[in-house]
């Protein structure tokens, strides 16, 4: 997007034509996302199967560009990573994902227990005050 208005920018530096544009452009995807999720699981595609279904050969013949073409490919491979951890997300017991200690554990200590640590922690800076006085005499 910001390539194509810096073209019409200069285009209208020569030419003194303003171009227009759509006002709410929306970004095309052009992968096979939607029918890949339609797909049962078993079906679904790998990443090398993304890459051929979503670049054509000819892109890669025609494109001299091999930095382009390796970055194209590298970002099919990060949203298709992107979607297979979407899914793990999604049904964890598909993949036999558990839940961590931490997942299982409450976030939250009980109420009691946070006004015992708070009367704690007030004996304990009462305790170092005395031993501070008391050191200074």
């Amino acid at each position: 997007a910001e390539e194509n208005s810096q073209t019409g920018f200069i285009h209208s530096l020569d030419s003194h034509f303003r171009v227009s544009t759509l006002p709410n452009e929306v970004a095309c995807d052009f992968s096979d996302r939607q029918y890949q999720e339609s797909l049962p699981y078993h079906a679904r595609s790998t990443a090398t199967q993304a890459i051929k279904n979503n670049i054509a050969n000819s892109e890669f013949v025609t494109d001299p560009d091999r930095i382009l073409c390796g970055q194209k490919a590298q970002d099919i491979i990060q949203v298709h990573f992107r979607n297979r951890q979407q899914e793990r997300k999604e049904d964890p017991d598909r993949f036999g994902i558990k839940p961590t200690l931490c997942e299982k554990s409450p976030r939250k200590p009980a109420d009691g227990c946070v006004q015992e640590v708070s009367d704690e922690m007030s004996r304990m800076k009462i305790r170092t005050a005395e031993r501070f006085v008391q050191q200074g005499k």
